[in-house]
């Protein structure tokens, strides 16, 4: 949503961007692909709560983008969400986006009276929600995002969530999938060829090892093939 004044005067939409960390991840990979196709029709802040900008160096150096350093003070829910409130004001963005539940406290701080529009991106589960969502973050998410104008999701798992679990209105929930070329696995790849001679076929992962990837499924599956000539890579 551009605001008025943005509109006519033709300048740059600014958008506050919170991220629990800005290392080298999906959610950051992707903002970065976005923010380098777009250019400087949009000038960036972002905020990188654990103080981790790694992937600021995948930025084109032609983008309008700055860096603003802040912590987060644990257990402190109220001062924080003051302090939060006050950089938002003062930035004053035509846009603010929030990423997972790490940057969950800027959406609350927004929450009432809210100082700009708001759009929260949720990408995945958080390594301790495997067997189940918490029911204080659930709670939290209802709170919090009750006025953001959407919530944007790449599955139809965490849609459903979001619907069903934080009770967020439908309209409010947007699925946009991994942009994977689904077209191009729908024949028969052609055959592989070895990586070096004897090694056979190669399949291949480049995932964090944790719960929730579920990479001992992968490894039944590639089993479940009955292949000697198949070699699985975990990177």
């Amino acid at each position: 949503m551009q605001k008025p004044e943005a509109a006519a005067s033709g300048r740059p939409r600014h958008l506050l961007h919170v991220f629990s960390t800005f290392a080298i991840g999906g959610p950051q990979r992707r903002f970065v692909d976005l923010a380098n196709r777009f250019g400087r029709r949009f000038r960036h802040t972002i905020v990188a709560l654990d103080g981790n900008e790694a992937c600021a160096t995948a930025l084109d150096p032609g983008l309008d983008v700055s860096f603003l350093r802040m912590t987060i003070d644990k257990g402190r829910l109220w001062h924080n969400l003051r302090r939060w409130r006050r950089e938002i004001a003062a930035l004053a963005p035509d846009l603010l986006l929030t990423y997972n539940w790490g940057a969950i406290e800027w959406a609350l701080a927004n929450r009432f009276w809210p100082l700009c529009p708001h759009v929260h991106f949720e990408d995945g589960f958080h390594p301790d929600e495997v067997q189940g969502q918490k029911r204080r973050r659930v709670l939290m998410r209802r709170l919090a995002l009750g006025k953001t104008k959407q919530v944007v999701v790449p599955s139809r798992t965490l849609h459903r969530m979001a619907h069903q679990i934080w009770r967020l209105p439908a309209r409010k929930v947007l699925y946009v999938p991994n942009g994977i070329e689904a077209g191009r696995y729908g024949a028969p790849p052609p055959p592989l060829e070895p990586s070096l001679p004897g090694e056979g076929k190669v399949i291949g992962t480049l995932a964090t090892l944790r719960e929730e990837k579920n990479i001992g499924r992968l490894i039944r599956a590639v089993a479940a093939l009955g292949e000697p000539n198949v070699r699985l890579v975990v990177a």
